[in-house]
């Protein structure tokens, strides 16, 4: 078995979530966070890079990022 590194831009949260392990998100002031799913997709680190609320909605395979007003 082989170990295989891909590199994927992702602007689809849902998609980054689905099939991503590790991920690096900047803010609008240049800020760079990185950490594996678990950390990467709380809402405080979301609205952090986003600049709006997001709210993880975990569910198991079915798990999904929900825009709040």
């Amino acid at each position: 078995t082989k170990n295989i590194t891909s590199v994927i831009t992702l602007h689809d949260l849902n998609l980054a979530y689905k099939y991503g392990d590790f991920f690096i998100g900047i803010d609008n002031e240049h800020n760079i966070m990185a950490a594996d799913k678990n950390k990467f997709f709380k809402s405080d680190n979301l609205k952090k890079i986003f600049g709006i609320d997001i709210e993880m909605v975990l569910n198991g395979e079915n798990s999904y990022i929900k825009i709040c007003n």
